[in-house]
């Protein structure tokens, strides 16, 4: 276990939270007092073959995982006020957020779990004069930690003023600009495992015409694809999600769910991934902005 002030712990249950660990919190983290946090848990479902020997393996998965936290009320001359505050806080039906904060080489890194209360929590006083120790199972249904968001913006460079001698009349010369507009995004998954991602673009047509028709979103590393049969004016926008459990397209705020049969809403694979906007009629490429969060196997 690393130093208390080295590892921080927010728990949040419906709209309220406690941090556990630091200078400021009355709450001390115990030595050992989080568990469960350090890796996921492999479950494999077999079945005995009939004629020869060995296992059939039926399905593996990640399941769930149980943690723990153990901390106590640092604060002796308002103990009983710090108790029944955590009382009311500890709601059995509130859904939660268990967020770790490591310090590793003057940086903090954050993770976070969605997560609830799976037991009884117990407060216990050896003496009259002992600090009161708080003990709290969790469960967290989402075997993965989350990083804070990372957000990628479609490369736009612009080309200094360049200067041509086209003469118009006797005096007259052209100056102009150049900008350059890719139509990829790279982003890079440094994660454990793949990710879901939000994908928003919005059409830059000047002309004022039909900025797109039919948007796609094209993996060039295998070639999965999201295809929308729609079009966009300028200054449309269209979000596409592929995060497990929210997956959805809108198209100005609106649910769109005109898309090819071919679609997959496909996740952000470990390492880089080079997304490509293609569109059966694109007069300028779209302004393209992405964010994802890496999913670890433990925090």
């Amino acid at each position: 276990m690393a130093h208390e002030l080295d590892l921080t712990v927010r728990l949040q249950l419906g709209g309220r939270s406690i941090t556990i660990g630091g200078h400021a919190s009355p709450y001390r983290l115990l030595s050992s007092g989080f568990s469960g946090s350090e890796g996921a848990e492999a479950v494999i479902e077999t079945a005995a073959h009939a004629a020869c020997g060995g296992d059939a393996v039926l399905s593996r998965r990640i399941a769930g995982r149980d943690m723990t936290l153990v901390f106590e009320i640092a604060d002796h001359d308002n103990r009983e006020a710090y108790r029944a505050a955590l009382l009311s806080f500890f709601d059995p039906t509130a859904d939660g957020v268990l967020t770790v904060m490591r310090s590793v080489d003057g940086k903090t890194v954050t993770r976070a779990a969605a997560c609830m209360l799976s037991g009884r929590v117990t407060l216990t006083q050896e003496s009259l004069h002992a600090f009161i120790r708080v003990r709290v199972p969790l469960f967290c249904p989402e075997p993965y930690f989350q990083s804070e968001a990372v957000n990628r913006d479609a490369a736009k460079t612009v080309t200094p003023l360049l200067s041509f001698p086209l003469t118009v009349t006797g005096d007259c010369g052209l100056t102009s600009g150049l900008i350059r507009c890719a139509d990829t995004v790279s982003v890079r998954n440094t994660g454990d495992a793949p990710t879901g991602f939000v994908l928003q673009l919005t059409a830059m047509d000047a002309g004022g015409t039909a900025g797109m028709v039919n948007p796609a979103i094209t993996r060039e590393e295998d070639g999965a694809y999201i295809r929308l049969l729609t079009s966009l004016e300028k200054g449309d926008t269209l979000t596409v999600s592929t995060v497990p459990g929210a997956k959805y397209v809108l198209k100005n705020g609106e649910p769109c769910l005109l898309f090819d049969r071919g679609s997959t809403f496909f996740a952000l694979n470990r390492g880089v991934n080079t997304l490509k906007i293609t569109a059966d009629a694109m007069l300028e490429p779209p302004d393209v902005r992405i964010s994802f969060r890496n999913r670890y196997f433990g925090a």
